[in-house]
This record gives C-alpha cells, structure tokens and sequence, in this order.
C-alpha cells in the first residue's frame, strides 16, 4: 500500500542499513502520520516527481537480472507510477563484490518528464558528515517552507486521507539546504544499531557519493512511528532535488556499506 516503486534496501554486517519505517503509528484512514508522510513516496529510497506521490500500482517491468561471482545487477523500469508526466522511470543497480567482507553499490536512477524531481535517500542513522556540500540552516519551518510547521499541511495541498496525492514535506524537520560545490558529494551515516540486534556496538557507517547536476541538495529529519517501542526518534534524509521543464535526469550514485575503515579510497 505504500506509493515506494524501485524503493532501495541495503543488509551488511548483520543490520539493515536502508530500513523502511515500520508499520504506522495508526492503521486507520484520517492520520496524517500515516497517509502524508509513512505511505508517501518522499520517505522512501526512490524519486517523487512533481510534488507528487507516485500512482498507485504494483508491477515493475525487469529489464536485466544477472548474477555474477563479482558483479550481480538488476535493472527495472516502472511506467506507470507517473503515467501522465515521466516517459521513463528506471533504476540500474549493480552490487560490486570487493572481497568475502565487502561489496558496495553503484546505483543509476533514470527519470525522464515532468518538471520536478526530488530524489530521497536515508539510512539507519542521524547523525551524518558531508563532504562537498555546503549547508545553511533553515531556522524554521520544514522542507515544505519556513512558514510551515512540522504535520501543518499546507492550505494549498491536496485533500487529506485516503486522498491525499501532496508531497508530504511539511513531515520533514531541521532542514538544512545548499548546494554541491562541484561535480559530486557525499553524505556518510553512523549507522545505529536501534533495537541491539549485534551482540556488541559497532563502528558502522554507510556513505552515498553522488556525481549528479542537481539544483539543491537538502538534509531533514524524517519521524518513524512515535508509539513503537525502540523505533528511533529520527533518521536523517537526503533530498537531492532538480527543476525545469521536461527534466531528463540521472541520478548516479555510489552507496558504501564499511565497518571501521573505508575500503574505496
């Protein structure tokens, strides 16, 4: 039921690293918890196109599996999530195996038409450093705008409930927004291991490198379920946003699972 095609998820060292946000706070058809933010597309690993949720509909279409000793891929489209704007929707993913320990992704997100593209990524974590970003704080509001509060929806966004199509950005807080000061940056999680599935604590991160032309690169605070006990307060999100018309983007990214020490250099 969650508007999240070609959605992303990522285990390594015994955790899940690009969790989903659990089941809501209430499973009922008015919570806005629910229906604006935990079932939106924007809190989820993948790309919303003009402010939008996704469509509703439940099939991709793979276009390539394969499953090599060093390189295992997979490459899907989905054309029918933005059916009246995007000509293609399609992620490429590739799993680079380094060594029995290690692999990391390379990831290539496709979109073509319409006239916004919010690309939305978060990890297992809050706490994060940024290489190639510079950030200013945007001291009020959401990533809706300054003057919107924290689950305010904006008087101008879609029906609430069931109904609801808007793009959910009045559910992400402490926003900081800026630029990338050249061709790529990156945005590295101290994981967090929330419900103590390791028998000890852990230095593990996972780090997106981004080669992309984007207009604005933002980080926000998006909030699990309140009332599920050991769900955390909440994770940080990256949202790397291109505007214009009839946008034909690329997202490319490295995405790096490591314990302790880097191996990419």
């Amino acid at each position: 039921g969650h508007r999240d095609t070609l959605n992303l998820g990522m285990h390594a060292y015994g955790l899940d690293l690009l969790p989903d946000l659990g089941y809501p706070e209430f499973a009922d058809a008015t919570s806005g918890h629910r229906h604006e933010w935990m079932n939106n597309t924007i809190s989820h690993n993948t790309v919303m196109v003009d402010k939008k949720k996704q469509s509703e509909q439940w099939d991709g279409d793979p276009k390539l599996f394969g499953d090599g000793d060093i390189v295992k891929v997979f490459d899907v489209e989905a054309p029918d999530v933005y059916p009246d704007s995007v000509d293609l929707y399609k992620r490429t993913t590739a799993m680079i195996r380094v060594d029995d320990e290690h692999s990391y992704a390379v990831d290539f997100f496709r979109v073509k038409g319409g006239n916004d593209h919010h690309f939305s990524f978060h990890a297992a974590g809050h706490s994060v450093e940024t290489e190639g970003l510079t950030l200013t704080p945007q001291p009020t509001g959401t990533y809706a705008g300054p003057d919107i509060e924290f689950e305010q929806r904006p008087a101008d966004d879609s029906a609430p409930g069931w109904s609801y199509t808007g793009p959910g950005f009045h559910y992400l807080t402490n926003v900081e927004r800026g630029t990338a000061e050249g061709g790529q940056f990156s945005v590295d999680w101290d994981i967090e291991d929330y419900w103590h599935v390791l028998p000890q604590e852990e230095d593990i991160h996972l780090r997106l490198t981004m080669l992309a032309d984007v207009d604005e690169v933002a980080l926000a605070d998006g909030i699990p379920p309140r009332n599920k006990p050991g769900n955390p307060p909440r994770l940080r999100y990256l949202i790397a946003h291109r505007q214009g018309t009839n946008l034909d983007s690329l997202f490319t990214s490295v995405i790096e699972p490591y314990r302790g020490a880097r191996y990419i250099p």
